[in-house]
């Protein structure tokens, strides 16, 4: 402590003596005494003219006292002054007042147990960030005080059990908190903010919502079963703060103009419903390392950040909310296993909903509209989420976007249209698109982002008139099936421009009436394109570019390459507008530079279609193209050639069907053969027992004909009627491609009569349908490759149908399999009738497609039974089964249990093939045991047959006619005793 100034109305004398009398008896002074200071702004009479002065000279425990005046200063009360008081000689704070001129604020407490009373605080001298009182201690007395203009009325840093009464606080934000471990501090109603109670209660529990009398702000601190209901909270930092404050009820409010309109830390078990949180700076409802609540049907409108936040939050529930025209609609970050559903989330500024770092989540349901400058729905660095039957429409830039290693995540029958650029857009490995409707969106449908986004799935989706391509998948391991992708640019394109991608496969889409190109494949190896229809495309239904060893097989390939008699397209745009018109066509620009942006200039490709070449244009197109398999392809009525092989060579081509003005066009004036490959193209395989593509008994070479019927395989000779011409066929002029065994039609036997049962065509089995009814039941799908002669087991993770494992051996196949798992009510089961026994569940296993299934003999089943099912159900464990309908009727498979823990028991069934299955139990038998029937011999009916030996009667039995028939009645009383014990089963 400094020089003590001497102050007017001080009196030392008292001082002087306690001073002398210590000296006398020779106790030390362990602690000077505290001291009186005065303020009066002049410094007359030894007073000081600053608060500050007299602080810096103050001591611990000291008291300043301040006379009436305006201070124009920052105070700040360093470390080392702990108990200092500094009051107000009249206790008016009107009449003696504190205004900081700048951002620091009027009292800057570092010591503890400090007490500010009866001071007028004014920050309006600054503009900016600044506290009537701040607080970096504990225990601080701060009372009687009147604080306007601030931007922080009273905030508190590393600062708690502070005690708080009659302040008033008129300032941007009342009440604020750095750490929130430091909020127990005594705060009463008797503190107002804009003529309201502040509400700041502790360790609570069971307060009813008439508690609240039209509060100003409300905190919660460590408090369970509070109700807050039907208020209005505004113009705080938070209008309602919960920290550690668990099943409690937050309805009906109205929260505008806060920081924060909710904001729950720590807190579990709350339901937050039916508010309206609008305005507000940052978030609208903000959730902090807060698990298991449930966010329901409240408004949040106009926030500068998020409507609705969550960081570091599990298991919540997000339902029936309406997040619009916030900065971000709902975000997630680094939270998982929450439920985000039936939730609107429309023009927002940026997406609508957003997952970063989130994995394990379900988003289903929701509405994202007109995200006026972002994404509908963005994913980044987000990993097993599922995406279902979302509603994503006119985005300014993509529908869905998986940005930034998203994988293993599952998006299934959304509907994702009108966005400006891409549809979907995937950046990560193993992610499947189920049953989605992806379509006029300005770029391309659905898209990978780079060659490194490998193990993408996608099945059943529809992918129609998009700005580019419809479907566009770049790296390896990708499985494309039962896609309808139509009036694109291109259908579904394959591949990359600089890597060599290999394993894909395309099966049993359908990609028509695209401007260019129904399936477009570029640098792709080893990989399966087959079972597909490729129509009405205006240049090739199926082309390669620089691929090899790839089978394309299988595909109807019809009416292609009539791109000069136009083809009619959709409108992509979803308004009149014309400016958004123009922002679209910019979009759809910009996306289709990025889409291509490896190098591979299409440009090119579509002047050598369009070129006054010969044959411009093809049913299949190889280009550069080496060591691929064409084989079972329908190829006909194409303008141009059927098939047109430029630069391509060491193909083999057989059982194809050729029906086109010119079937083949083969470039005469080759490059220098690709890699060095030097190999003519193959027409035939030797001729091998086998129906081919025309019914004939063999496969050999391709059937060759012309719309007018007079091709070489409708006009050859086939003497002996093995189905081979006897000729061959010339495919080129010069001899040097040759069809040794052109097919020819033979008569088709007499239809053998139509099996009873027969079974039901799959074309697509992977389609998982939208939920509708109550009949709808849960989905299970996961893809692994199959090799042939080798037993693969797919492995489900979470099961909702309760099934773990599927086991086979597929004889003759290898690629991608999906294996489904789709449950059923019981009313719906698809069965005429229910099995014996109680039923646990329904459900139907499907294997790939109908082809593949025919590869199967057999397999294995492994499941799980919930002990609370049997527990409720009285079922006995032992006779828990998998039941298999076929032909009309349920049969019962082996089943074994395979072990139990604390939730559930574990079976394994073996099933001669895939089709509806059926759980059950059999209930434990509570009854008492029968008793057995006592039989008297004497009352038996004596009539009886006796075959056998016993028709011959020795004289004994003669002699003794009552023992034959005692023994008799003996045994048949014997007999019925061990049948009622079970023995003769």
């Amino acid at each position: 402590m400094g020089v003590m100034k001497l102050a007017k109305k001080n009196n030392t004398t008292p001082k002087l003596l306690v001073v002398l009398v210590v000296l006398l008896i020779g106790v030390p002074a362990a602690t000077a005494p505290p001291t009186a200071l005065y303020v009066d702004g002049y410094g007359i009479g030894g007073n000081y003219s600053t608060i500050q002065a007299a602080v810096n000279d103050a001591g611990p425990g000291d008291t300043i006292f301040v006379y009436p005046g305006t201070y124009t200063e920052s105070v700040n009360v360093a470390s080392a002054r702990d108990g200092l008081s500094i009051v107000s000689v009249s206790g008016n704070p009107e009449d003696t007042i504190v205004m900081t001129p700048s951002s620091n604020p009027c009292f800057y407490l570092a010591s503890n147990g400090v007490t500010i009373r009866g001071f007028g605080m004014d920050g309006s001298a600054y503009y900016g960030p600044n506290s009537g009182v701040h607080a970096e201690s504990h225990n601080n007395v701060i009372v009687n005080n009147s604080i306007d203009n601030c931007i922080f009325g009273v905030s508190f840093g590393a600062s708690g059990n502070n005690y708080l009464r009659n302040n008033i606080l008129n300032d941007t934000y009342p009440l604020y908190h750095s750490y929130s471990q430091y909020l127990e501090n005594d705060i009463d109603t008797s503190n107002l903010a804009y003529g309201k109670s502040i509400y700041y209660l502790v360790g609570m529990s069971d307060v009813p919502a008439d508690y609240f009398d039209d509060p100003a702000l409300i905190y919660l601190v460590n408090c369970s079963n509070v109700t807050v209901s039907d208020l209005t909270l505004e113009n705080g930092y938070y209008g309602l703060f919960l920290y550690r404050t668990n099943d409690s009820i937050i309805e009906n409010n109205v929260l505008s103009n806060n920081e924060y309109g909710i904001y729950l830390e720590e807190s579990s078990g709350n339901t937050i419903s039916g508010n309206n949180a609008s305005d507000s700076d940052n978030e609208g409802i903000y959730l902090e390392y807060s698990n298991g609540n449930e966010i329901l049907d409240n408004e949040v409108y106009y926030c500068g950040d998020e409507g609705i936040n969550l960081e570091y939050s599990d298991n919540n529930t997000i339902s029936d909310n309406t997040a619009n025209e916030n900065y971000k609609g709902i975000r997630l970050y680094e939270s998982e296993f929450n439920n985000i559903s039936s939730n609107n989330a429309s023009c927002n500024e940026y997406p609508g909903i957003v997952l970063c770092e989130a994995d394990n989540n379900t988003v289903t349901w929701n509405t994202v509209l007109e995200t006026s400058d972002g994404k509908g729905i963005n994913l980044y660095y987000s990993s097993n989420n599922t995406l279902s039957y979302n509603t994503v429409n006119d985005s300014y830039s993509k529908g869905i976007d998986l940005y930034s290693e998203c994988n293993y995540n599952t998006l299934i029958g959304n509907t994702v249209t009108y966005n400006e650029c891409k549809g979907i857009e995937i950046d990560g490995t193993h992610n499947t698109l189920i049953g989605n409707n992806v379509s006029y969106n300005g770029g391309t449908g659905i898209a990978t982002d780079d060659s490194d986004a490998e193990f993408t799935t996608l099945i059943d989706n529809i992918v129609n008139y998009n700005g580019c391509n419809g479907i566009r998948l770049q790296g390896s391991n990708n499985y494309v099936e039962g896609n309808t992708a139509n009036g694109n640019e291109n259908g579904i394109f394959l591949g990359s421009c600089y890597e060599t991608p290999y394993n894909n496969t395309a099966i049993n889409n359908t990609a028509s009436g695209n401007i260019y190109c129904g399936i477009l494949l570029r640098y792709i190896y080893e990989s399966e394109v087959s079972g597909n229809t490729a129509d009405q495309n205006g240049v090739a239904g199926i082309y390669l570019s620089e691929c090899g060893e790839n089978n394309v097989t299988d595909n109807t390939v019809d009416s292609n390459g009539y791109i000069e008699e136009g083809i009619e397209r959709v409108s992509l745009t979803a308004s009149d507008e014309s400016n958004k018109e123009s922002n679209k066509e910019s979009c759809k620009k910009n996306s289709e530079k990025t889409t291509f942006k490896l190098g591979f200039d299409l440009s090119k490709l579509f002047n050598l279609f369009t070129s006054s070449s010969e044959y411009p244009s093809a049913g299949i197109y190889l280009e550069n193209s080496y060591d691929n398999n064409l084989i079972g392809n329908t190829i006909e009525n194409n303008s141009g050639s059927g098939l047109s092989l430029t630069d391509s060579e060491g193909n083999t081509i057989y059982n194809n069907y050729f029906n086109n003005i010119n079937n083949t066009y083969l470039d005469e004036n080759p490059l220098p053969p690709l890699l060095g490959i030097d190999a003519p193209n193959v027409w035939n395989i030797d001729l091998t027992e086998g129906e081919n593509i025309v019914g004939g008994p063999y496969l050999g070479g391709n059937f060759w004909a012309t719309p007018e019927g007079n091709g070489f395989s409708q006009t050859a000779e086939d003497e002996d009627e093995d189905g081979i011409c006897d000729a061959a066929y010339n495919v080129t002029e010069d001899g040097e491609n040759v069809d040794y065994f052109p097919l020819i039609e033979v008569p088709e036997p007499e239809p053998e009569p139509e099996p009873e049962h027969v079974r039901e065509s799959r074309s697509s089995p992977n389609y998982i349908p939208a939920p509708s009814g109550d009949n709808a039941g849960p989905i299970d799908a996961v893809q692994k490759k199959v090799v042939a002669g080798t037993e693969t087991h797919f492995q489900f993770q979470n099961p909702e149908n309760g099934v773990l494992g599927v086991g086979f051996e597929s004889e003759g196949y290898s690629g991608m399999v999906v294996v489904r798992v789709e449950g059923a009510d019981e009313e719906n089961s698809g069965s005429v009738d229910e099995p014996k026994g109680k039923v646990y569940r329904h459900m139907k296993i499907s294997i790939g497609n109908e082809r593949f299934e025919e590869n199967l003999d057999g397999g294995y089943i492994e499941f799980r039974v919930p002990k609370s099912w049997a527990e409720e159900n009285g079922i006995d464990p032992s006779t828990i089964a998998l039941n298999r309908y076929n032909n009309d009727k349920w049969n019962a498979l082996p089943t074994e249990m395979t072990g139990e823990d604390d939730g559930f028991y574990y079976f394994r069934a073996e099933t001669p093939g895939f089709s509806l299955y059926a759980i059950t139990g059999e209930q434990k038998n509570t009854g008492a045991a029968e008793e057995a029937e006592v039989i008297n011999p004497v009352e038996e009916d004596e009539s009886e047959t006796i075959t056998g030996e016993e028709q011959t009667k020795d004289e004994k039995s003669e002699s003794s006619p009552g023992f034959e028939g005692t023994f008799a009645a003996l045994g048949i009383l014997a007999s019925v005793f061990f049948v009622r014990k079970g023995m003769f089963k």
